[in-house]
Protein backbone atom coordinates (compact mmCIF):
# COMPACT_ATOMS: atom_id res chain seq x y z
CA UNK A 1 0.00 0.00 0.00
CA UNK A 2 1.07 3.42 -0.28
CA UNK A 3 2.08 5.43 2.73
CA UNK A 4 4.68 8.27 1.32
CA UNK A 5 6.33 9.47 -1.72
CA UNK A 6 9.14 6.57 -2.34
CA UNK A 7 10.14 4.30 -4.64
CA UNK A 8 7.58 1.41 -5.14
CA UNK A 9 7.73 -1.98 -6.63
CA UNK A 10 4.24 -1.63 -8.55
CA UNK A 11 2.37 -3.99 -11.55
CA UNK A 12 0.76 -1.34 -13.90
CA UNK A 13 -0.83 -3.55 -16.64
CA UNK A 14 1.43 -6.57 -16.86
CA UNK A 15 4.54 -4.56 -16.57
CA UNK A 16 6.37 -5.11 -13.08
CA UNK A 17 7.91 -1.36 -12.49
CA UNK A 18 10.12 0.06 -9.72
CA UNK A 19 9.51 3.52 -9.64
CA UNK A 20 8.72 6.78 -7.31
CA UNK A 21 5.74 7.31 -6.71
CA UNK A 22 4.27 10.91 -5.72
CA UNK A 23 0.35 11.12 -5.06
CA UNK A 24 -1.39 14.11 -6.07
CA UNK A 25 -4.51 13.47 -4.95
CA UNK A 26 -7.21 10.36 -3.76
CA UNK A 27 -6.86 8.68 -7.20
CA UNK A 28 -3.93 10.33 -9.16
CA UNK A 29 -0.01 9.68 -8.95
CA UNK A 30 3.12 10.99 -10.44
CA UNK A 31 5.28 7.89 -11.46
CA UNK A 32 8.38 9.37 -11.63
CA UNK A 33 11.46 7.98 -12.69
CA UNK A 34 15.23 8.77 -10.60
CA UNK A 35 17.24 8.83 -14.09
CA UNK A 36 18.33 12.20 -15.19
CA UNK A 37 17.44 11.55 -18.57
CA UNK A 38 14.22 13.39 -18.42
CA UNK A 39 13.75 13.17 -22.29
CA UNK A 40 13.88 9.33 -22.49
CA UNK A 41 11.77 9.15 -18.80
CA UNK A 42 9.57 11.35 -18.41
CA UNK A 43 7.24 11.49 -15.22
CA UNK A 44 4.12 10.35 -16.28
CA UNK A 45 0.31 10.88 -14.53
CA UNK A 46 -1.54 7.87 -13.91
CA UNK A 47 -5.03 8.53 -13.15
CA UNK A 48 -6.44 5.47 -11.46
CA UNK A 49 -10.07 6.65 -12.47
CA UNK A 50 -9.71 5.88 -16.02
CA UNK A 51 -7.87 1.81 -15.48
CA UNK A 52 -9.58 -0.53 -14.14
CA UNK A 53 -8.83 -1.71 -10.62
CA UNK A 54 -7.05 -5.34 -11.43
CA UNK A 55 -4.60 -2.47 -13.97
CA UNK A 56 -2.48 -1.35 -10.92
CA UNK A 57 -1.43 -2.75 -7.63
CA UNK A 58 1.26 -1.51 -5.41
CA UNK A 59 3.33 -4.72 -4.54
CA UNK A 60 5.81 -3.33 -2.16
CA UNK A 61 8.04 -0.24 -1.36
CA UNK A 62 11.65 0.00 -1.62
CA UNK A 63 13.58 0.90 2.24
CA UNK A 64 16.98 0.62 1.97
CA UNK A 65 19.80 1.30 0.13
CA UNK A 66 23.27 -0.08 0.22
CA UNK A 67 26.73 1.18 -1.34
CA UNK A 68 30.23 0.30 -1.85
CA UNK A 69 32.46 2.94 -1.56
CA UNK A 70 36.43 2.55 -3.56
Amino acid sequence: RYTEEGIYLFRQYDEIRIKRLQRLNAHTFNIISDNANKGIYPTVELDLTCIESHDFEILGRYLWSCGISK
